[in-house]
């Protein structure tokens, strides 16, 4: 007996409804991954589902002469009925708040990856002597700073994870003011404003304004007192100034915080020698070395006082 002959399936979405949905749902999960720290990846994966369904709906609403969805009448002989006009209400709002999303998200990203440019950057901008902007590492601020900055300012949300990079864009960009803020911003969150009055401070040195990086460094200083970079700083800074004393304090309230940090041993002992009490630099410089034995400076600056300390002490 022949079998009878069986129907295809008719698809239940259309091609072009497929791949609505599909990019609908991209740009959903896109505009609201990891923003503001509240979207975790499966809540995301819910939302933008249903934001896509509901793109989905609008587009059908649009398009096709009658709709229901669940029992309710959404369209019928191309007209809206109550629950369609309700239906696109809330789909109006949601849209906003799908757009305003993306608008941060686009913002946030393209901050982030233009910060990322001045990796290299920042290892070295505490060194001594760090190497000078170069043109694309300015660009690269620039528009991180700007990028990020609207991301925060565009927030529904507080974005505080971005106060310290927008300070250092800020930093190699040459904005002064956008550094302060989020320094101020970061000392009354709690955050990481030591950097960034650090960031500050270097910033005013090198424009030549040392009562600006003084007081900056001395507001490092009370929002991070355990760190030895900023004492180091300072004590160098009013050093250069010729203020010794000034920067005997630094160098010596910097090891009490930090009693394992040989720079400060040693620039304390400098600055002992060049107050003319060779035997306290001689301590300073022994203990600069037990701490880091292979301190170059501080063996030859050893060596140095201790001949001198020979020479005051040999029979004229």
């Amino acid at each position: 007996m022949p079998s009878a002959a069986v129907e295809p399936r008719k698809r239940e979405l259309g091609r072009g409804d497929e791949l609505f949905l599909v990019a609908a749902f991209a740009l959903a999960f896109f505009g609201l991954r990891g923003l503001y720290g509240a979207f975790p990846f499966l809540y995301t994966l819910g939302i933008a589902a249903v934001l896509a369904f509901v793109a989905w709906t609008v587009r059908r609403l649009a398009r096709d002469e009658n709709l229901s969805l669940r029992g309710l009448q959404l369209l019928r002989a191309g007209r809206l009925w109550p629950a369609g006009v309700a239906f696109i209400g809330v789909a109006a709002v949601l849209a906003a708040g799908w757009a305003h999303c993306a608008a941060v998200q686009t913002a946030l990203q393209v901050g982030e990856w233009r910060y990322e440019r001045l990796e290299g950057a920042r290892a070295t901008a505490f060194d001594a002597q760090p190497a000078a902007v170069t043109p694309k590492e300015r660009a690269a601020a620039e528009a991180a700073l700007r990028w990020l900055s609207r991301a925060r300012r565009w927030g529904a949300l507080p974005q505080r994870q971005l106060d310290l990079p927008i300070a250092w864009a800020a930093y190699f960009a040459g904005d002064e003011d956008a550094i302060a803020e989020r320094a101020r911003t970061l000392a009354s969150d709690g955050g990481d404003a030591g950097t960034a009055w650090s960031l500050l401070a270097k910033s005013a040195e090198r424009r030549g304004a040392t009562a600006a990086a003084v007081a900056a460094y001395r507001n490092a200083i009370d929002a991070t007192p355990d760190d030895a970079r900023a004492y180091l700083r300072l004590g160098l800074l009013l050093a250069g100034g010729g203020d010794l004393a000034g920067a005997g304090e630094a160098f010596a309230a910097g090891l009490t915080r930090a009693p394992r940090d040989a720079d400060l041993a040693y620039n304390l002992g400098v600055v002992e020698a060049m107050r003319g009490d060779v035997e306290a630099a001689v301590a300073r410089f022994r203990q600069a070395l037990a701490i880091a034995p292979g301190h170059v400076a501080a063996r030859e600056n050893l060596a140095a006082a201790l001949a001198e300390l020979e020479r005051a002490r040999a029979p004229r």
